[in-house]
């Protein structure tokens, strides 16, 4: 055994190559050019930056939102965060929001939205000109359908749409819109004496060859960006036993100035969600005290619970279970990998270890990846949740969350509040967690790209474990002196919900970031309730449709992951009732419901439904009301309900169990026939969660 171990230890530690470095940072202008090179250059990402710059977001953040000390919804925690602006302007007859007014020298690193079905017109307006260098649809710039501003560079991710393409500017920038939307903009901010060349459609089309090498890394993000001919490669295979850990051989000779460009693990033997969550990573740097990596395996990997499929830059999981690392990890003398086995499991795994040579220099900083978990937190009283808290010198580059929620309800309006160098108000606040993390609507379709993904959806609707990363590499957050990064948990209902972060980001030697320390008991997949259905509900989603006269009908609008993202974006009366299921929960056994959608006056739906009994009983009905749903009649074999079904709301809430009196019912087929009597409004929905015969429950 002892034989074994030594053997491990040294397939493990990192041994010094040749003298080949890896390039360094030079001092250079700021160009088009240069930052679409920076958008896939892991190395730059790395080391301090130079020049020198700090990022800031601009949002349409909720402005009541001014007190940190009044944590109430009409202050701290205000979700009114659509159409929000710095001020209005009215330019050559046309009405403009602006969104962004920012001095340079500095550069548009990212712009988001959501889909929305009014388009509106965005002009970014450079260097003080009246004349906007960019000036097109909102749509057209961050759907990917411009040819200057081609996916993955600009596109929509789960009804979310984000454009990553650098605009530089060398003295200012100003953004507007024509319409009200919800946005992010990213801008960094340089010293003032950088030398910024000022972007302009034409230099796009002049370098759009290398627009398209960006294009064809993000495409295929996986792809290692290095082939060292000196370099080092430790492959190995560790057996860890309940309780046991592996650790690499403190006693073995240091390997200096050494630098880890890939790092792979595939789990061989164990249950993958209690393994992933179970084994903990550590890795030490320099005989250091405190490991600059701490988390659970498949945390540290960005997917989690269990193997969740994508395909980032920094972090993936490929088709056959390889998690793979590109985070660049620079190193002095040597690094220390430790593998615990907390599970009551064995745990067998293979890794892959890749090296090559480094220069250690002053901008030259250590990789850092730390991870923190809340179990049962309630939803309210609302609170801002602390990710990342450091002080000292370094850069933020990305982080996954991973929420348990135990309802179909939406879970994530939350903005995040990042403090950078101890600011009193954030510099960056933002809209909601989806919207960080590069999406929309609480949308549940799963989704891969190269800086942002959601890895993992249960449903229906947002019920079951979720998982979401972003990473940051133009829009990376440097800091001198410290960083602070909030995120609000803020649930549709009261609940309780555990939420795991692991947190990615360099630092100088000196910083120090407060982590709690991580317990045995903490390293477990949270359990969740099942969706219960209602004693004696018939399903709407599970009846027959023998007749259907206009409209559609759906069962997949209630979270089910399947759902076309594109058929929504062509169809947007069908996002509505998506929305109602995840904003609001609202059906309520099973989590699932049927839909039926653009129904006009004198239109049926024919639904057939099985009892098991026969003799007459009163039918109870349960669905939604609000806003958008209309006035119904209906029929139980034939038979008219007395009372018209009346929908309308101001809010949508559930209906509870509504009697619609007694009806004679066979034993085997029924029929149930909704008739659309009057409309509210252009968009119509009826909603059939279940239908009951006899014994009233009274509304949850």
């Amino acid at each position: 055994m002892k034989t074994l171990v030594k053997l491990l230890a040294i397939i493990l530690l990192l041994s010094a190559c040749s003298n080949l470095s890896i390039k360094k940072i030079e001092n250079k202008n700021v160009t088009l050019v240069s930052l679409l090179n920076e958008m896939t250059d892991l190395e730059t990402l790395m080391e301090v930056p130079a020049p020198d710059y700090k990022c800031v977001q601009f949002s349409s953040y909720d402005r009541k939102s001014t007190d940190p000390n009044n944590k109430s919804d009409t202050n701290w925690f205000a979700n009114g965060d659509m159409g929000q602006y710095i001020r209005v302007e009215t330019n050559n007859g046309s009405v403009e929001y602006v969104m962004t007014d920012v001095d340079g020298p500095g550069a548009v690193v990212r712009i988001w939205s959501a889909i929305t079905d009014t388009e509106g017109t965005i002009r970014i307006y450079l260097d003080n000109s009246t004349k906007p260098e960019i000036e097109m649809s909102m749509n057209e710039l961050l759907y990917g359908k411009n040819k200057l501003f081609p996916p993955p560079i600009a596109g929509t991710r789960a009804l979310g749409r984000n454009c990553y393409m650098p605009i530089p500017y060398a003295k200012h920038c100003k953004i507007t819109l024509t319409k009200m939307v919800y946005y992010h903009v990213n801008c960094r901010v340089y010293e003032k004496e950088t030398n910024v060349k000022t972007f302009s459609l034409k230099q796009l089309e002049e370098n759009f060859d290398v627009v398209k090498k960006t294009m064809k890394i993000l495409e295929s993000p996986e792809k290692l960006l290095f082939n060292p001919v000196d370099k080092s490669e430790s492959k190995g295979t560790i057996v860890i036993k309940p309780g046991n850990s592996f650790v690499s051989g403190n006693d073995l000779p240091n390997n200096e100035n050494e630098i880890i460009y890939n790092f792979e693990c595939k789990i061989l033997k164990g249950d993958e969600e209690q393994t992933l969550r179970g084994c903990l990573l550590e890795i030490t740097f320099d005989n250091s005290k405190k490991p600059s990596v701490q988390a659970p395996l498949g945390d540290f990997f960005g997917t989690a619970p269990g193997l969740n499929k994508f395909e980032s830059l920094p972090l993936g999981v490929l088709d056959d279970g390889t998690m793979y690392c590109h985070f660049l990890m620079p190193f002095k003398k040597k690094a220390d990998f430790k593998f615990t086995n907390t599970t009551t499991n064995e745990i067998s795994l293979n890794f892959k270890i890749c090296s090559m040579p480094y220069e250690w220099t002053d901008r030259s900083q250590y990789f850092c990846a730390k991870w923190r978990t809340l179990f049962n937190q309630p939803t309210k009283p609302r609170i801002d949740w602390t990710l990342f808290d450091c002080k000292g010198k370094g850069k933020y580059v990305g982080n996954m969350y991973q929420i348990s929620n135990p309802v179909p309800n939406w879970w994530g309006e939350g903005d995040e509040k990042i403090y950078i160098d101890n600011e009193k108000f954030p510099s960056t606040f933002g809209t909601g967690t989806e919207d960080y993390y590069g999406y929309a609507y609480c949308w549940y379709d799963t989704f891969s790209h190269a800086y942002h993904n959601q890895a993992r959806v249960d449903g229906p609707a947002n019920f079951g474990h979720s998982c979401v990363s972003r990473f940051h590499f133009l829009d990376a957050l440097t800091f001198d002196e410290s960083i602070k990064f909030d995120i609000e948990i803020w649930h549709h209902i009261s609940t309780t919900v555990s939420v795991a972060s692991t947190v990615y980001w360099y630092e100088r030697p000196g910083a120090e970031a407060d982590f709690p320390l991580i317990k045995k008991e903490q390293l477990v997949v949270p359990e969740l309730p099942e969706l219960k259905k209602i004693p004696g509900a018939i399903e709407g989603e599970e009846m027959i449709i023998t007749k259907i006269t206009g409209g559609k009908v759906s069962r997949k609008l209630t979270g089910e992951n399947g759902i076309n993202q594109q058929k929504v974006l062509n169809d947007t009366s069908m996002l509505l009732p998506c929305l109602i299921t995840g904003f609001q929960g609202t059906s309520r056994s099973t989590g699932r419901a049927l839909w039926w959608i653009d129904s006009k006056k004198g239109d049926e739906l024919e639904l057939e439904f099985l009892s098991d009994k026969e003799g007459t009983d009163e039918i109870f009905y349960s669905g939604t009301r609000g806003k958008i749903f209309g006035k119904f009649d209906l029929f139980i074999n034939g038979v008219p309900v007395k009372e018209t079904l009346d929908l309308f709301a101001k809010n949508i809430t559930p209906t509870g169990e509504i009697s619609l009196g007694k009806f004679f019912i066979k034993k085997g087929a029924n029929k149930i026939k909704i008739v659309t009597k009057e409309k509210n409004r252009q968009t119509d929905l009826f909603v059939l969660d279940y239908i009951k015969i006899g014994k009233f429950i009274s509304p949850r």
